[in-house]
């Protein structure tokens, strides 16, 4: 304030001393030297420019519109306000999928935060594992985990353990792996399960069984369909086959086609017969080409106990003159000799019993 005073008072009164030196100078000069004073009225004139400059300044100061000083003015009861230095957490999110968190499908955290994660049940498979922001994590489907970073929670499933058959069926094995039983189109191994044959309880996860095509009349199988892809069997038109170990969802389907017509084979035996195909102890017949026959025949005990068989083609021959064949089986009258061949093509067999042999 003393500074503020001293700057804007000393203004007229600077201006009052200007005017009283001119004023004194011009009493004190002759009037006949007219080149003084000329040079005395200018110097008033000059004075007088100043002073009113100065009124000018003085009246801007009265009016409060001076911008050259503005002092500031301090309130005796203002307090400043201390400075807030606030630590921020911060924010992240957890993603969840195939899962929830929390309850939720997002959850909006703030630092180091645990969660709780459920698995989604899905029809057709089942938990297998987490997988949390990359990293595998082999919790069960309920579990907790801990987190300060956004990250994504993943419940990853697996088809559940299940085989199923189209146009085939299965059955389970016994305990020398033969099949028996009940036939299945499905079955569901993902648990422990009993196998009705053998009485026992199997660890889930693993399952053994014969497949069986269920062949349409006037079809024949064409191949097999596994998981959807064309699997090739060891020979054409196999229909069935032993799956000793199973461990995955894998689906059986079998594709037909027209059967194709068979070679109409004529068969003839004399002093035997033959039991295949549509007949049962027959002396002849008519068969398809690639129809498996059991032959027999027979010569009282009290005549013979060998003999053997010749024919047309060559291959049905078993056994000869000379080498005679030994029967099969016996009973109180007869001696039996028997023995099974694959139709190809027109077929005589004829058997011939060898006395005094044996």
């Amino acid at each position: 304030m003393k500074r503020f005073a001293l700057r804007y008072l000393g203004i007229p009164v600077l201006c009052m001393l200007l005017l009283l030196t001119g004023c004194t100078l011009l009493s004190n000069k002759p009037a006949e030297n007219n080149d003084n004073n000329e040079q005395i009225l200018a110097q008033l004139n000059a004075m007088k420019a100043e002073l009113n400059v100065a009124k000018a300044e003085l009246a801007a100061i009265k009016n409060g519109s001076d911008t050259g000083y503005s002092p500031a003015v301090s309130s005796p009861t203002a307090k400043p306000e201390p400075e807030v230095i606030e630590e921020k957490v911060p924010v992240e999110f957890i993603v969840a999928k195939n899962c929830t968190v929390n309850g939720k499908q997002s959850v909006r955290v703030e630092g180091e935060t645990e969660i709780h994660a459920v698995a989604d049940s899905i029809d057709g498979y089942v938990f297998d594992h987490w997988v949390v922001d990359g990293d595998r994590d082999d919790s069960g489907p309920d579990a907790n985990f801990v987190l300060s970073y956004p990250a994504v929670v993943a419940a990853i499933f697996r088809p559940r353990r299940i085989v199923t058959f189209v146009g085939c069926h299965m059955t389970l094995l016994d305990k020398k792996g033969n099949s028996v039983g009940s036939s299945y189109t499905s079955f569901d191994f993902e648990d422990d399960y009993r196998n009705p044959e053998t009485k026992e309880t199997v660890p889930g996860g693993t399952i053994g069984f014969y497949v069986f095509a269920d062949i349409p009349k006037g079809m024949e199988v064409d191949y097999w369909l596994i998981n959807g892809v064309k699997y090739e069997m060891p020979y054409n038109n196999i229909t069935k086959f032993r799956v000793e170990m199973q461990t995955e969802k894998t689906d059986y389907e079998v594709v037909f086609r027209k059967e194709t017509p068979k070679k109409q084979c004529n068969i003839l035996t004399e002093n035997c017969w033959f039991s295949g195909g549509s007949y049962s102890n027959a002396t002849h017949g008519v068969v398809p080409e690639g129809t498996k026959i059991t032959v027999t025949g027979r010569v009282s005990k009290r005549s013979a106990a060998c003999g053997f068989f010749e024919g047309n083609p060559s291959d049905v021959g078993r056994g000869s003159a000379s080498s005679p064949l030994n029967y099969s089986w016996y009973d109180d009258t007869y001696y039996y000799f028997s023995y099974s061949y694959t139709v190809k093509s027109d077929t005589m067999i004829t058997f011939h019993p060898v006395f005094g042999a044996g």
